[in-house]
């Protein structure tokens, strides 16, 4: 019976680490409308919340990659339901006073497909970066001398 339950949780953790290739992030984004607000404007709000949802996940990284995020922005955008799911709206509010709709929408982000795709359009994986040099310098021969002196100069010492 432990046995049977020693493997349930083995399972369950093993599961947990599976899924790790998608997690939760949250987005907002607001839209400004001229007469009122239409379906078309709420799903553009929704789509600009879900690629916010990606920036924050690369924002969290640092530098390196928020950069990566800015290089692939085009191919994230144009894709992004690829890479996010299960768009949940946590908020929305239409402000008809100022014509502006705001939305917070929690997404599944598939961690493993955006990696990928920056992989696969980086400077390394296309070969277009520049090659690098290599330059060795030794100074080897400078401390031989140094060296020789050195001990000469103990040895003339020690007489």
């Amino acid at each position: 019976m432990k046995t049977i339950a020693n493997l349930f949780w083995l399972a369950i953790f093993v599961a947990g680490i599976c899924n790790a290739q998608q997690i939760d992030v949250r987005g907002n984004a607001t839209v400004i409308y001229k007469e009122k607000l239409t379906p078309e404007l709420r799903n553009e709000a929704i789509e600009k919340a879900r690629l916010k949802a990606v920036e924050n996940y690369f924002a969290q990284g640092g530098e390196a990659e928020t950069e990566n995020f800015d290089k692939n922005i085009d191919a994230i955008e144009k894709n992004i339901s690829r890479f996010t799911s299960d768009p949940e709206i946590l908020s929305d509010k239409d402000d008809a006073a100022a014509k502006r709709f705001t939305v917070v929408v929690r997404v599944q982000l598939n961690v493993a497909r955006l990696r990928n795709t920056i992989k696969s359009t980086s400077a390394v994986a296309s070969g277009s970066g520049e090659k690098s040099k290599l330059l060795f310098v030794s100074n080897s021969s400078v401390w031989q001398e140094s060296f020789v002196n050195v001990a000469e100069e103990s040895v003339c010492a020690e007489l």
